[in-house]
């Protein structure tokens, strides 16, 4: 009778242990599946950076561009390779859904340049001297501002612990995009041998340009690789290269050109969709920031 009880208590004892450890394993599963999704459990990121961007059809087809180095190239001076750089500051808000699959939105102000042609040129009947009245075009290189809003989704590679590691992104934004309204070094057209192409103007520095406040606007798509690598369990480095489609569909509803070659005879008609035209200009950009995981 002893022999039995002792058997009976050790064989209790057994299926206790053993019922224990598969509670503990069920209660740790749910545990397990949410570390999973973030970097160490971080589903929410905020990152913060700067880009850099190319104007890459601009200098490769824009007639504009190109008669604008070569007959004002003696006032370029050691300017004339910095207008080929934009450049930015973002901010990023995203949440991770799964292990491999993040939302996010993306806000940009982009610092740009753009060379304008002829801006200004007007014509204007005189009834009392029975003439034209000819107001002649300036030429100049000039600033403008972008404000973007882009949602975007983030695909995780295979290896990749998402949000850190090496990460595909999908985006598509809309921007808003207006000129500096400041003094620019300009050159001053003559209106017959300008039309003719077959001289330069008049030089004319800190001469003053307004500009309309109502904006250029773009449908910006956007693909990109990203990679972030941790420094802590909450703070990783980002860096990210991106092909970008600047697609100015307020410009093509009009008679913009899409390689620059227009004048800007109506100020502020045209010019808003030529600078839309310019944002799609900016094919290949970079950037790089700090990620805050939470």
């Amino acid at each position: 009778m002893y022999k039995l009880t002792i058997h009976l208590l050790w064989i209790i004892l057994v299926s206790s242990s053993y019922s224990f450890s598969q509670t503990n394993n069920e209660v740790g599963r749910p545990k397990k599946n949410k570390q999973a999704i973030g970097f160490y459990g971080n589903r929410f990121f905020i990152q913060l950076g700067g880009g850099i961007h190319h104007n890459s059809i601009l200098k490769i087809i824009s007639r504009n561009e190109r008669h604008y180095r070569q007959y004002y190239y003696q006032y370029l001076g050691g300017s004339k390779n910095a207008d080929q750089f934009n450049y930015s500051v973002y901010g990023n808000l995203g949440v991770q859904l799964n292990p491999n699959i993040a939302l996010t939105v993306d806000f940009n102000y982009y610092f740009g340049n753009m060379f304008i042609d002829n801006y200004g040129y007007r014509e204007v009947y005189n009834e009392n001297t029975s003439s034209m009245e000819i107001t002649l075009g300036r030429t100049a290189r000039i600033n403008y501002r972008t404000i973007r809003i882009m949602p975007k989704i983030e695909l995780g590679l295979h290896g990749s612990n998402s949000p850190i590691g090496l990460v595909n992104v999908i985006g598509l934004g809309v921007e808003l995009s207006t000129g500096v309204s400041k003094n620019y070094d300009a050159f001053i057209n003559d209106e017959y041998n300008y039309l003719e192409q077959t001289t330069t103007g008049t030089y004319a520095p800190n001469t003053p340009f307004s500009f309309s406040r109502k904006p250029g606007i773009n449908i910006t798509a956007l693909y990109g690789l990203e990679y972030r690598y941790p420094l802590t369990k909450s703070i990783a480095l980002n860096f990210g290269g991106y092909l970008t489609l600047n697609i100015p569909v307020q410009a093509w509803l009009t008679d913009a050109d899409i390689f620059g070659k227009i004048d800007m005879k109506t100020d502020s008609w045209k010019f808003s969709r030529q600078l839309s035209i310019y944002r799609f200009q900016n094919l290949a950009s970079f950037r790089v920031g700090v990620m805050f995981m939470l």
